[in-house]
């Protein structure tokens, strides 16, 4: 790979082999999980449009446009009949490879992640052209940290917890006091464990526990628009969590875990007695619960807990860990016993 500059590169056709994709959704994750054993180091041409091209540089469009799958949802890219497929090939793909040949060559967007790894973050017609034709290609590069604030540093889905990476504050958020709390969950219940966590919002529970040394960290949020942006950020940190758009209201079973982190989410749910079920099937052990924001009981942690025993009662032992600034919430470290 020739550097250019820190952020102006010249990618060989081996370099584009490597690039990754970025656009690892809802509907694609498990095609991609299944063929390469984890959803966010993906090769960026692994897509259903890189067959299509290939048959227009090699000169049998009419081809591609009859072996292009009609049902490609598994795949999460949605589907295309034989017309649009057609109007798709005669209108985008030909164009742009005649403008290829013409030397027309807009540079690729790419996002250097935290190890080092470049993924792709715009132009996925032109890498694909470029990996079937062989092609060397000028590439732009910004740091992960840059996209992470254009991701979430936006009015319409502001954060509602601090981003961090490696403790370092990246985003702000509504919450001020999210790494404060994940710190007085014990070391012991992260490191080499499974983690569960119900509520997760933007999956940044997530990324600190895996940062942490967990094995795996499941995110469930009902939100799948803040789900979805978790699983893109997952692909710049690389780290072993996977997320999915749950309604926690239902029993969820998804596998079994060590540890589960249930933030903020019981008042949410019209029968908590779903939530003990869901915890049940995960079979975790410990549990780390935090109430909601309860200003009535500022620095009473007797009434707090109190007004939670419907559900605390289910555990051996129920020890407070933490509380926020304010007084008004406490964090549990619950024991299920044997």
């Amino acid at each position: 790979m020739q550097n250019c500059s820190d952020s102006n590169i010249t990618l060989s056709p081996q370099d584009i082999e490597r690039l990754l994709f970025r656009w690892i959704t809802l509907g694609n994750k498990e095609y991609y999980r299944e063929k390469y054993g984890q959803i966010h180091t993906v090769p960026a041409w692994d897509q259903p449009r890189m067959d299509l091209i290939r048959h227009v540089v090699n000169g049998t469009p009419n081809v591609g446009i009859k072996q292009y799958p009609t049902d490609v949802t598994k795949m999460g890219f949605g589907t295309m009949s034989k017309k649009s497929t057609e109007r798709y090939v005669q209108d985008k793909l030909i164009p742009h490879y005649e403008d290829i040949l013409a030397g027309k060559r807009p540079p690729l967007y790419l996002v250097r992640r935290r190890d080092g790894r470049l993924v792709l973050q715009d132009g996925n017609h032109r890498l694909c052209f470029a990996r079937a034709m062989g092609l060397e290609w000028e590439a732009y590069i910004k740091d992960y940290r840059v996209m992470l604030h254009a991701i979430w540093d936006n009015p319409k889905k502001k954060l509602y917890q601090n981003l961090y990476v490696d403790r370092e504050l990246i985003c702000n958020g509504q919450r001020q006091d999210s790494l404060s709390r994940m710190d007085s969950v014990r070391q012991e219940d992260i490191e080499g464990k499974r983690i569960v966590i119900m509520g997760c919002n933007n999956g940044h529970d997530c990324f600190l526990a895996c940062e942490r040394g967990a094995s795996f960290a499941m995110g469930l949020d009902i939100d799948g628009g803040l789900i979805a942006y978790a699983l893109m950020t997952n692909v710049y940190f690389a780290y072993p969590c996977d997320f999915d758009a749950v309604d926690l209201r239902q029993p969820w079973d998804g596998g079994t875990f060590d540890t589960a982190l249930v933030f903020s989410l019981y008042d949410s749910l019209p029968d908590q007695g779903v939530l003990v079920e869901t915890l049940r099937r995960a079979g975790c052990q410990v549990i780390y619960f935090e109430g909601h924001c309860l200003t009535d009981l500022k620095d009473n942690e007797s009434g707090y807990r109190a007004r939670y025993t419907s559900f605390l009662m289910h555990f051996k032992t129920v020890t407070p860990v933490w509380q926020d600034r304010y007084g008004t919430r406490w964090l549990y470290r619950c024991e299920k016993g044997t």
